[in-house]
C-alpha cells in the first residue's frame, strides 16, 4: 500500500495572504449546492452525503426520500457526516 505524504506550504512563499483565504462555510455559501460534494440524499435505509446536486436529485427521483444541498448542515441525516 502506497503511503501519501502531505507537505506543508508556506503561504507567504506561495504568494497567498490571509485575505485570500476563505473559510469552508464561506466556500459553501459561494458554491451552494451546485458543486461536487456539497449535497446529500437519504431515505429510511440509506444516507449518502457529500455528493453533487445532480446525484442527489437522481437518487431522489429513483428512490424518493429526502435530498439537500445548502440546507444539509441543518439536517439530521447529513449534518453529522459533513464539515458544517
Amino acid at each position: 500500500m502506497k503511503k501519501l505524504e502531505l507537505k506543508r506550504i508556506n503561504l507567504e512563499e506561495a504568494g497567498i495572504t490571509h485575505s485570500d483565504i476563505i473559510t469552508k462555510k464561506q466556500q459553501k455559501h459561494i458554491l451552494g449546492g451546485y458543486g461536487e460534494g456539497t449535497c446529500g440524499w437519504a431515505n429510511a435505509d440509506l444516507v449518502i452525503c457529500g455528493i453533487s446536486k445532480e446525484s442527489a436529485l437522481a437518487w431522489f427521483e429513483q428512490q424518493g426520500g429526502h435530498w439537500c444541498c445548502d440546507s444539509c448542515c441543518k439536517t439530521e441525516y447529513c449534518a453529522p457526516m459533513m464539515d458544517c
